[in-house]
C-alpha cells in the first residue's frame, strides 16, 4: 500500500493556518518552546568534520542564544 495523499484538517480561526493556505507560509516554533528538551537534539558526528567546522558551529550557537 502506498500513501498518495495526506490530509490534515485545520481551523480557519487560526491565523497560522490561513497563512499556510493563502500565502504558502509555514510556521516553525522555536526549539526553546518544545516540551521535550531532547526533541530537537541532533547528535554530532565528530569523525566527519574538522575543528574549524565545530568552532564555527559553536560560535553560531553562542550568537543565537546570547
Amino acid at each position: 500500500m502506498s500513501l498518495k495523499h495526506l490530509y490534515k484538517y485545520r481551523s480557519w480561526k487560526n491565523n497560522f493556518h490561513k497563512k499556510l493556505l493563502i500565502d504558502n507560509e509555514i510556521f516553525f516554533t522555536s526549539t526553546k518552546r518544545f516540551n521535550d528538551p531532547f526533541e530537537a537534539c541532533i547528535p554530532l558526528r565528530y569523525e566527519d568534520s574538522s575543528d574549524k567546522y565545530y568552532l564555527n558551529l559553536l560560535k553560531k550557537h553562542i550568537k543565537a542564544n546570547a
